[in-house]
């Protein structure tokens, strides 16, 4: 799902591109990219999204995240959680 004109080359473009994917899928998520990067190779993304749908989000965020690390060899470790209500 990584369009093929972008250039993947460091972790931070990787999560980016997992966000943009994630979000026009689930608009209503929020994400926060982890400070710390897990090795050189590796960054984490945290997600909140709305109890209802976090499974779904959760399973979407781990299937982009191997998809972006087969095509660009960079790990995006989604760290997805459900939003407290309102």
């Amino acid at each position: 799902m990584v369009q093929p004109k972008e250039k993947i080359d460091c972790p931070a473009i990787a999560a980016e591109a997992l966000i943009k994917q994630l979000k026009t899928k689930f608009p209503n998520i929020t994400v926060k990219v982890r400070p710390e990067l897990l090795a050189d190779e590796d960054i984490g993304v945290e997600i909140h999204a709305p109890k209802e749908i976090w499974r779904q989000v959760d399973e979407e965020a781990a299937m982009l995240s191997l998809q972006i690390e087969l095509e660009t060899g960079f790990f995006v470790l989604p760290f997805v959680y459900p939003q407290e209500s309102k």
